[in-house]
């Protein structure tokens, strides 16, 4: 039988105040994700120099693929999380 893969899709705007206390809780979880799919809906605070941040840190410390979507396009709220499930390749 495969193993099962898990994605968690995350919509991100403005958020640096919470974004990396959600990253390190979805980390955490006791069910482990194999891939973070984060699309940014054009933030203008710290957001993605957080994410790119702990990007780099998860990189060497776990097997967990975090990827950021950046396009430089705005999605709004919908959309944007749309974004992230349509990059996502996990089967849940």
């Amino acid at each position: 039988m495969d193993k099962i893969t898990i994605s968690v899709a995350v919509a991100t705007y403005n958020g640096e105040r919470y974004i990396e206390q959600q990253i390190q809780s979805i980390v955490d979880q006791t069910v482990k994700v194999n891939e973070i799919v984060i699309s940014d809906d054009g933030s203008a605070d710290n957001t993605l120099l957080i994410i790119r941040n702990m990007q780099k840190k998860y990189a060497e410390k776990t097997d967990i693929d975090i990827t950021v979507l950046d396009d430089n396009i705005r999605h709004g709220p919908c959309g944007n999380f749309e974004h992230a499930i349509r990059h996502c390749s996990g089967d849940y």
